[in-house]
């Protein structure tokens, strides 16, 4: 799996339980060596919860570079703030995270970019 750089897996899911899923994506990315640097996770019918597990994970892949989980109404702010924490830990930069068409309040954003280690929020 060390050879693949960007996956796009959007609009496979449909309206079903979005935790299996996002189970098998995280499982993949946080084995050793894995140097993926593009995800794109649209039209998913994600939620917080799937985000939630899926943050707690992120500093185990520092690759990661660009992050797509646009049209997912079912990710919040609460979604979003999980993303921006976990983003704020890893030691690599983050160059996009796209949440536009998801449930997120731009009025919610109470951070400082910079803290973020995130080039270009998308809403």
């Amino acid at each position: 799996h060390d050879v693949l750089s960007h996956l796009e897996i959007a609009s496979v899911l449909g309206n079903h339980d979005d935790r299996p899923f996002m189970g098998l994506v995280t499982k993949y990315l946080s084995q050793g060596g894995c140097v993926m640097t593009h995800l794109n996770l649209s039209k998913n019918s994600l939620t917080d919860d799937s985000i939630g597990e899926f943050s707690r994970c992120l500093e185990s892949f520092p690759a990661l570079a660009s992050l797509d989980l646009s049209q997912n109404p079912g990710i919040t702010s609460s979604g979003m703030e999980a993303l921006l924490t976990a983003f704020a830990k890893k030691d690599s930069w983050m160059e996009v995270l796209d949440l536009s068409g998801c449930s997120v309040d731009h009025n919610d954003i109470r951070c400082e970019a910079a803290s973020w280690n995130l080039g270009d929020l998308r809403l």
